[in-house]
Order: C-alpha cells, then structure tokens, then sequence
C-alpha cells in the first residue's frame, strides 16, 4: 500500500507501489508540496476541482529498478473576461460606438478579470488598412486576475470620420468567450532524452488527473 511521507515542512518523499518508486508533488521553487484540494488516486494525482490556484509545475519520479523516469506537469490556467471584452468605456453598445469628433477625443477600451494576461490595442480602420494607433497601457493584478486598459487620443483636426477599433493582441484561441480553460503541459525525460511537451486543454472547475508511471497513456 503506498503512503504520503513529509520531510520536513514541504519535501515529500516517494511512496513506493508494487515495487515502483511513484510521486506526484507540486513544486514551488525547490520544494514539494501537496495541496489540501487534491488526493492519490492509485499512483495519480487527483485534482476534483480545478481552480486557479492549482496553477504550477507537478513532477513525477518513476523507478522500476532498472531506471528512472521523471514527468512533468505544467498546468497554467485560463479565464475568460468578466464582461464582454474589450469594452469602450462611455459606449452604450459593447461592440460599435459613435462619438462626435468636436473637440479631441480621449478614448479607453478595457478588458477584466482575465488570465493571461491580454495586451489591448487600438487601430484606425480604412477599408482593408489598417493603421496602429499611439496607445498608453496599463495593467492591473488583483490576485490572480488581471484587468487590462488602453488609452488612445483623436485629434479633432481630423478631417473625416474614422472607423477606431481596440482589441487584443493576444492569441484568440487562448481566450474564447464564454470559456475558460487549463492546459496541461506534460514534459518526460527519461535519461539524457528529452521529447517535446504534449499539451491537452481541459474545463476549468472539473476534475483533473495526473498519472505517473510507464504503463500509463501520455497526455
């Protein structure tokens, strides 16, 4: 039967299951932890919920008496905006708004509650060219979500009406809305061999396993 040992206030030792040396820990910085949140489940880590915090790199050690394997887990976590995104501030309708052009014109589109975080932009629109606007940027970080603004100003010397747009740079699959995801990195090594990461996305707030060991399929 295999156990969970604590050494000292964060290391765990490994648990050793029918012969085989398995541990699934979550590291942060040089130190294994094991959250409250999660349980074993044979020799898998089982996360029930999925939640922002479990965010972190989760590591496996495999020893089958003739080597030793290691996996890698890197789970980040993604959120979808709080409200329709980017929103124009002043702007009864969330995706078109009209504005006189009498005097300058001082403009802002923001994004909230996002993870990653989003990189706004605004552009001016003519046809199919389009060209970037000067833009202040900030961003905020309350927790772990982030609420992202960009400023732009219209001189009123302009001539015509201009068609402006604000939105994020950032990969839209990353953020789509009305979704919310994690992606699951996971790393082997075995050896000096190293292949490249497999990535599976999976539902914020389900259950997650990670497996550990050779007979287990590879994410």
């Amino acid at each position: 039967m295999s156990q969970w040992q604590e050494r000292g206030i964060f290391d765990l030792e490994a648990a050793t299951l029918e012969g085989n040396s398995t541990m699934i820990a979550k590291v942060i910085d040089t130190y294994f932890i094991i959250d409250e949140s999660v349980n074993r489940k044979e020799d898998s880590l089982v996360i029930p919920v999925a939640l922002v915090t479990h965010t972190g790199l989760y590591m496996c050690v495999y020893n089958d008496g003739m080597h030793e394997e290691m996996l890698a887990y890197q789970l980040y976590v993604f959120v979808k905006p709080a409200n329709p995104y980017p929103l124009i501030a002043n702007c009864i309708d969330d995706e078109v708004c009209r504005a006189t052009l009498d005097e300058d014109l001082e403009l802002s589109c923001s994004v909230t509650r996002t993870r990653p975080l989003v990189d706004l932009r605004w552009v001016h629109r003519e046809g199919t060219k389009e060209q970037a606007l000067q833009s202040t940027k900030y961003n905020f970080l309350n927790q772990f979500y982030y609420t992202s603004f960009a400023n732009t100003t219209v001189s009123s010397t302009n001539k015509y009406a201009m068609i402006l747009a604000c939105f994020p740079d950032n990969d839209e699959n990353l953020l789509v809305p009305d979704e919310a995801f994690i992606i699951v990195e996971k790393s082997r090594y075995e050896a000096l061999n190293h292949t490249e990461a497999k990535v599976k996305w999976v539902q914020i707030h389900t259950e997650l396993q990670l497996d550990c060991g050779k007979t287990k399929e590879i994410i």
